[in-house]
């Protein structure tokens, strides 16, 4: 089926033409976009023709870093509504006996709608295991997904989901894949978890700890490799980041590899100069989580006044060229305008990033789309509306920049799934 959509600022996520009228699409994917004139003269008696009234049209966002399924765990658990059964969970094998998966379905959609409202149509799921992957395969299967799930199996189950379900991986089977492994190495400065390499303040000697170091680490990854598998790893402490890196380099150059596949950082919170020369040469891509909610004077308390100033350094990563995103859970959930807000920092509001760190606004904009769908390997189908990628967009009556600023949406945003308006739910 052909479509033309006319009269809007379509902003395209392209370099040759940022700025479009008009759009064809067909059988929902993009075919030119240009001037109304231009795209009118493609118009046949089939043809369907949209109006956008003068909106401002842009490609659909990532969601990056989640754990769905883990909060509909949560959001179970508060309601009382059952109570899990840690032999049933343990046992589980074939996805038809997921135990209780109408609520947990039920609670599924619900967050999916508000993901929709919210812009977003591709989310990366993290630390999947096989009662998560059993979950996420039965919504597939049943039609329930309309979001793209890409998910990213904790590294120690590899065997047990990895392995069974290798065509799931980088190709999209009714909305959800796989995407690699997911590998936690320390956990939050906010927790005094981080592995640092200096010690915190007011301890006695305490730099944290990492769960995977050394030969255990170097396994790990290598495996990885062997198998030509994305890592996504979180790691926040810089020793925690420089022990990833390093290893990861001693196994590129005794595997001799050269496909690094893409690996994500996420957290290094405190990343410097040379170790972002590191990040650049593995080709790796940072995500930073911004809803940790950690004023300045706090994370000067835990680390001092020196460090303190590298702290989730955006603009220093964004000037060394290196692909960076933003992960934000306000109110338990992504939400892009807030984190991206706090990264362009027009506002005074944040009080998490440093003023000099803020990025202008057309870095923030690639960021969102094309280095988002570049690290999730979609850069084909998804990050930008130009010919032969998804005609799936989002209308909003005001430029992004002025969302961006107020660091929320106060619109209902109105997305199109392959052309086609989402109105389930």
């Amino acid at each position: 089926m052909q479509q033309i959509f006319i009269n809007g600022k379509i902003y395209t996520g392209t370099e040759d033409v940022p700025l479009a009228d008009a759009m064809l699409v067909n059988d929902g994917f993009v075919v030119l976009v240009g001037t109304n004139e231009e795209i009118l003269q493609m118009k046949t008696e089939d043809t369907e023709v949209i109006d956008f009234g003068g909106k401002y049209v842009y490609p659909t966002f990532f969601g990056l870093c989640e754990n769905i399924f883990e909060k509909i765990e949560q959001e179970l658990k508060n309601a009382n509504k059952f109570s899990l059964d840690k032999n049933t969970a343990d046992k589980i094998g074939d996805y038809e006996v997921f135990s209780h998966f109408d609520a947990y379905k039920k609670e599924f959609l619900k967050l999916q709608k508000i993901l929709l409202e919210r812009g977003i149509t591709t989310v990366q799921e993290m630390g999947i295991t096989k009662r998560s992957f059993n979950f996420y395969k039965k919504l597939s299967e049943g039609g329930f997904l309309e979001i793209d799930i890409i998910g990213y199996v904790d590294i120690k189950l590899a065997k047990m989901v990895m392995d069974d379900n290798c065509k799931s991986y980088r190709k999209y089977k009714n909305h959800f894949r796989l995407g690699g492994y997911y590998l936690e190495i320390d956990g939050k400065l906010s927790e005094i978890k981080s592995w640092l390499t200096k010690p915190y303040k007011h301890t006695d000697h305490h730099c944290g700890y990492g769960e995977y170091y050394g030969e255990q680490l170097s396994c790990l990854i290598k495996n990885a490799m062997q198998e030509r598998k994305q890592i996504a790893v979180s790691a926040h402490g810089d020793r925690a980041v420089e022990e990833f890196l390093l290893i990861f380099e001693e196994v590129m150059e005794k595997e001799k590899v050269e496909d690094t596949y893409r690996p994500i950082i996420i957290g290094g919170e405190f990343l410097t100069k040379k170790t972002l020369s590191k990040i650049k040469k593995i080709g790796a891509s940072v995500c930073y989580e911004i809803d940790e909610k950690m004023p300045l004077k706090q994370v000067r308390d835990f680390v001092g006044v020196k460090r303190k100033s590298q702290y989730k350094n955006i603009s220093l990563i964004d000037s060394n060229d290196i692909r960076f995103l933003v992960s934000a859970k306000r109110d338990s959930f992504t939400d892009v305008f807030y984190g991206y807000g706090e990264v362009l920092k027009k506002t005074q509001k944040s009080k998490f990033i440093s003023k000099k760190h803020q990025i202008d606004i057309k870095n923030t904009l690639k960021s969102i789309y094309s280095h988002a769908s570049f690290l999730t390997f979609d850069q084909e189908e998804k990050g930008s509306l130009e010919n032969g990628k998804h005609a799936t967009f989002l209308c909003l009556s005001n430029p992004i920049e002025h969302y961006l600023e107020k660091g929320e949406c106060d619109e209902k945003i109105k997305v199109y799934l392959k052309g086609k308006q989402n109105t389930k739910g």
